[in-house]
């Protein structure tokens, strides 16, 4: 998922079969299932949080990698079978800050200003939440309880302007609970 400003939220995926079989008859459509309005989720109106605490998004991504591979054994020209590999989530936030102690304390253990002790010998470890609005009473939730995150301060400019933090981590797995929980919920029902 990829999202920039208060634009609409992009999904890119990439799925990976084995052997193809290849229907008998050409396919016929029997329902007609095409939505009865447009829409798509935004990244306008939504909330997003680190550490509980709500900042002001520029844009982002959120990335599940199953790391997958088709091996292909020798004599044969297709997959043979799909092998899955580690879930991997990691996550991408622009973010303009209007308080910096959060980030003072991913690069020095503390929070408050004041004399250092030197940079962390731990990674910090902070709850994420991506929340976006959908067209039809929707809205899609993820959140990581655990992410283990780092943040990229941007370099001077002389010519002002916001500053833009990068905030990037992978989820861990948390002692009980899941390592990200998503949820979507519309006027229907939830997820």
């Amino acid at each position: 998922l990829a999202w920039e400003e208060a634009g609409k939220v992009m999904l890119k995926q990439e799925l990976l079969g084995i052997t193809p079989a290849f229907l008998a008859a050409a396919y016929t459509e029997t329902n007609n299932e095409v939505p009865s309005g447009v829409g798509y989720f935004t990244a306008g109106g939504g909330v997003f949080q680190v550490e509980g605490v709500s900042v002001l998004m520029g844009g982002g991504s959120l990335k599940f990698d199953t790391h997958i591979a088709q091996p292909i054994s020798a004599a044969t020209v297709l997959p043979a079978d799909v092998v899955e590999g580690k879930l991997e989530i990691t996550w991408s936030f622009k973010i303009y800050p209007t308080d910096t102690s959060l980030f003072r304390g991913v690069y020095f253990g503390l929070e408050t200003a004041g004399a250092l002790s030197g940079i962390a010998n731990v990674p910090r470890l902070g709850a994420l939440t991506a929340q976006f609005p959908g067209p039809f009473n929707d809205l899609l939730t993820i959140q990581s309880p655990k992410c283990r995150f780092m943040v990229e301060f941007p370099e001077s400019a002389p010519e002002g302007g916001p500053a833009e933090l990068t905030l990037a981590g992978t989820s861990t797995l948390p002692l009980s609970g899941a390592t990200v929980a998503a949820s979507l919920t519309n006027a229907v029902s939830g997820y």
